[in-house]
């Protein structure tokens, strides 16, 4: 008897060989799996994209007319995250609330305890992610077509907008500032109110508070009925009037006085000249922002139609079905092929062994060969099969 020499049996597995010999079977489990999962795309809910893409200009944040008070930034990381913060502003719960209710985006009512809960959901399905450093995709996320569409075009305007707002809220305050200094300092060097005091209630309550204090020093000296102390008692009754009138008589906390007693008039006018030409150039700057807007923001991509959803893609889901049937197969295959290994037939064994194969005996079932022998010319009840012995 000759030694057997056992070999591995992954160093006798030929792949050709046993795809040519389970080509059936690999097809049939690839083109079940395929099935499955694209008769899945049209059950499950379907989900549509629409994206656009703007930049943010750097000279969003530089203007040589307010680098005085508004000081240029060089850091590129801190102008990216003064640029996510812009637009991350732009989707508050006012806006939110209002377009889920033009959309029809809410399932409940405006008082319900759920409505915080629908505004975040439709907050997550707004996405913002960074290209460059300036360049920004905004996306929303919904299950109908055109409403995605409408949803997204509302969106990109809305940050278009409030970046807009923002630019010119920063520099009118600027303008505000300086415009009431320059105020301040026309009334405190005349001595009169400025013509536009009468609708600044905080310039009138500045000058009724002056005008309080110097009655108050006159008194001193001076009787009720003496003419300075009743001009300006008339001032006082006159401003605390229109100050009724517009609703205003409460006093309130305003800033220092710009002026010191005693300071030259050389340096109140050098001041008061110098603030007036800023005023100027930054009404000047307001005025050019309304004709140059695309300037610091722009729209590189508009919305773009949905034409397929995102969700189940047709195209995912079909790999999806192939790479599923090649694993179901190549387990059956797997697990055949192990037990075909592992339990050799006799004709195995023999060819292995190198021993005379005799042949194979019929396989008789039991009641047969229990059974009275059949008698001539009845009929054959059931033929006898041969099998191998495997």
């Amino acid at each position: 008897m000759k030694q057997v020499h056992s070999a591995n049996p992954a160093d006798q597995i030929d792949i050709l060989a046993l795809v040519r010999r389970y080509r059936t079977l690999i097809v049939l489990n690839i083109a079940v799996g395929s099935s499955i999962f694209l008769g899945a795309t049209y059950l499950l809910p379907q989900k549509f994209k629409s994206s656009a893409t703007i930049t943010i200009y750097t000279k969003y944040f530089q203007n040589p007319l307010v680098k005085d008070f508004l000081p240029e930034l060089y850091d590129t990381s801190e102008l990216k995250a003064q640029r996510e913060n812009l637009i991350r502003q732009s989707f508050g719960d006012d806006f939110l609330n209002e377009l889920g209710d033009r959309e029809g985006l809410f399932h409940t009512g405006p008082s319900s305890a759920e409505r915080e809960t629908e505004i975040e959901d439709i907050r997550r399905r707004i996405e913002t992610n960074s290209v460059q450093s300036t360049t920004f995709t905004i996306a929303f996320t919904h299950n109908e077509k055109k409403k995605t569409f409408s949803i997204e075009k509302q969106i990109v305007d809305r940050v278009v907008n409030t970046l807009f707002a923002e630019r010119r809220s920063t520099i009118t305050k600027i303008r505000d500032s300086i415009q009431r200094r320059v105020e301040g300092i026309s009334l405190n060097s005349t001595g009169a109110p400025d013509p536009m005091a009468s609708a600044r209630p905080d310039l009138l309550h500045k000058e009724l508070q002056q005008l309080q204090e110097q009655v108050k020093a006159l008194e001193n000296q001076y009787t009720p009925q003496h003419p300075k102390v009743t001009k300006l008692l008339a001032r006082i009754n006159l401003i605390q009037g229109w100050l009724k009138q517009t609703g205003n008589d409460k006093p309130r906390a305003y800033d220092k006085a710009i002026l010191i007693d005693g300071q030259p008039k050389a340096v109140t006018k050098e001041v008061y000249e110098d603030l007036l030409k800023k005023l100027n150039y930054l009404n000047i700057l307001l005025d050019m922002d309304e004709d140059s807007a695309n300037e610091y923001v722009a729209v590189l991509s508009p919305p773009s139609r949905p034409t397929s959803p995102v969700w189940p893609n047709k195209a995912v889901f079909l790999m999806w079905g192939l790479l599923t049937g090649l694993l179901v197969s190549s387990m059956i295959i797997m697990i055949t092929e192990y037990f075909e290994r592992t339990a050799p037939s006799v004709r195995d064994f023999a060819r292995e062994l190198d021993l005379p194969f005799l042949g194979t005996l019929p396989r008789v079932p039991w009641g047969e060969a229990n059974s009275k022998p059949r008698k001539p010319g009845a009929p054959k009840k059931k033929q006898v099969r041969l099998e191998e012995w495997n």
